[in-house]
């Protein structure tokens, strides 16, 4: 489906309901092709190597596997809650993009088919503000590897070609981590709040 000319996406999906190979509560929020150009090999600072790609449809169980191998410190910190698990619908949330409104990057390593996400970055734009809210998933092993930084020039690379005034982050003051990637972002970094979740803006 992610392939085909998106007029016939709508066909495809039902049908592939009607046989069994989806749920019926599967989605796909994609009116265009895949933007495959976007894909990007980049080594980072420990050596290691990894594709950054646009998500697709196809990574709901991936996610949750990133999901399970993080820690609670850094589920707390991504989703100022302690969830135990993420469920099929907030995994289609952050994978399933249209890719114009909204925007989500994977971080996979081994071969095409067999993927494992070490990383993600997802961001939704207020079209109000024309401002996006972002955010990160790292698995802790690569947590530490320059991964956070390659995901979010990646980001915002993405952001300014769609005309993006910049990013928006609620930030737990504790999360050094994270303050960390977004002041190293190359653009102007303001922040606002002393304690518990700081609002950070990062303007293009």
């Amino acid at each position: 489906m992610e392939i085909a000319h998106p007029k016939y996406r709508p066909w495809l999906l039902e049908e592939a309901k009607r046989l069994g190979y989806l749920r019926q509560d599967q989605i796909l929020r994609s009116r265009q092709s895949y933007p495959e150009d976007e894909e990007r090999e980049v080594l980072l600072k420990d050596g290691r190597k990894v594709l950054l790609r646009p998500s697709k449809a196809t990574d709901e169980e991936g996610l949750q596997d990133l999901f399970h191998h993080l820690n609670p410190d850094d589920i707390y910190t991504r989703f100022f809650t302690n969830l135990k698990s993420l469920s099929v619908s907030n995994a289609q949330h952050l994978c399933n993009a249209g890719y114009e409104n909204e925007m989500v990057c994977m971080a996979v390593i081994g071969e095409r088919g067999h993927e494992c996400i070490v990383g993600n970055a997802c961001y939704f734009v207020d079209l109000q503000t024309n401002f996006a809210d972002v955010a990160y998933m790292i698995r802790p092993e690569w947590q530490g590897s320059g991964l956070g930084m390659a995901l979010q020039d990646w980001m915002i690379r993405f952001a300014r070609k769609k005309g993006l005034l910049g990013f928006t982050a609620d930030v737990l003051a504790e999360n050094k981590k994270m303050f960390a990637v977004l002041e190293k972002s190359g653009c102007n970094v303001q922040k606002r709040g002393a304690s518990g979740s700081i609002e950070v803006k990062i303007i293009f």
